[in-house]
């Protein structure tokens, strides 16, 4: 049974945390019209798909996390990474107040991963960041003040489970 996005059970999403070598982290600014903190800073992310469509750059066939995460980040932000990068799992997060569409019947498990892009990548791409699909905006904050500010979701919490593993 789908309700207002989820599916009766458990419902799968990513999360994807970019920083870049000045410590700044790739964030969107949730569309004003999304049912789910809108306005709001989040990481780039979203469900992942039972089905890729046929002829994506991500393989056509059941999305593993990974591919998710990248497609997502592609979706939302226009920066395309390659399948074979090294993503770091910051964690696993499940619970039934994780997100404001979740209750009793529905909620999510996010896969949350973190990647340090490199400079000759991030200068090859600074440019073409923007806002797309459910993001109004994409732009990139510092790390030491964005563990200052208020995000979506439970993003403050990964954000900080990330800060864990930079060291």
């Amino acid at each position: 049974m789908k309700r207002n996005h989820f599916y009766s059970g458990v419902n799968p999403t990513v999360d994807l945390i970019v920083i870049n070598p000045s410590h700044e982290v790739l964030l969107i600014k949730r569309s004003i019209e999304s049912n789910a903190c809108p306005g709001m800073l989040a990481f780039p992310g979203g469900f992942i798909d039972s089905r890729a469509p046929k002829g994506a750059l991500w393989e056509a066939g059941l999305e593993t996390p990974k591919i998710a995460a990248l497609r997502e980040l592609a979706e939302e932000t226009n920066l395309v990474l390659n399948q074979d990068i090294n993503l770091v799992l910051v964690g696993e997060y499940q619970g039934n107040n994780r997100d404001p569409r979740d209750s009793e019947l529905s909620w999510t498990k996010t896969y949350a991963f973190l990647y340090q892009i490199d400079s000759e990548l991030y200068e090859k791409n600074r440019d073409r960041i923007k806002g797309m699909d459910d993001a109004d905006e994409a732009m990139w904050i510092s790390l030491s003040d964005l563990r200052k500010m208020k995000l979506a979701f439970d993003h403050n919490i990964i954000l900080e489970d990330a800060v864990k593993l930079l060291g």
